[in-house]
Formats: structure tokens, sequence, C-alpha cells
């Protein structure tokens, strides 16, 4: 986290590609996980063997914790572009918002 903390790249790649988020799921590391999506760590990035930190994920909890951040996220980009849409048009009728849905913590 330190080098977060002095302005690195959250998703920057080693030679094969993995990424810190990579090596906390391969590691079983949730409390570092968890602080690398907060800062912006993508889930679905694929190293050369064509891996994925949630493909990677040592346990069902890990997994888990990255698959929710996923959703997590999808849906903040979602409720992100209805925002700038109707933004952009403000005389157009809003868009029903879909029904939420807690997401239970593992």
């Amino acid at each position: 986290m330190l080098l977060l903390s002095l302005g690195a790249e959250v998703n920057s790649l080693t030679n094969e590609n993995d990424t810190a988020l990579h090596f906390a799921a391969r590691n079983g590391n949730i409390s570092l996980a968890r602080k690398l999506i907060a800062a912006g760590g993508y889930v679905h990035g694929e190293n050369d063997m064509g891996e994925t930190p949630i493909t990677l994920s040592t346990s069902d909890e890990m997994r888990s914790e990255l698959e929710r951040a996923d959703l997590q996220r999808a849906v903040a980009d979602t409720e992100a572009k209805r925002a700038a849409e109707a933004a952009a048009n403000p005389s157009a009728e809003p868009a029903p918002a879909p029904a939420r849905r807690r997401i239970a913590k593992a």
C-alpha cells in the first residue's frame, strides 16, 4: 500500500501481466485484496496465462469478495451512466431504476 500512497498505479503489470490483485488472490490475502479493490484494482485483468484474480482465488471467501466487488462496480458504473445521460438530456423522463437487492457479505 506504500507504493499506492506514493502514486503507483494499482493495476501496474509485471512481465507476466500480473497485477497486485493477482498476487493477493493467489496468496489468499483478502485484506490486501479489499484495499486494492478500493483503490481501483481490476478483477478481470488477465495475465499471460489467461488467469484473472477471480480464477486465481484460493478460497470461496476470496472468490466471493472479488465477485462482490465486481458486481458493486458494475452497479456504480450503471448509476453513473444514468446520471450522465440525465444531465445531458434534462427534459427527458428518467428511466425507472432497477430493483435493488442487498448484497450479503460472506
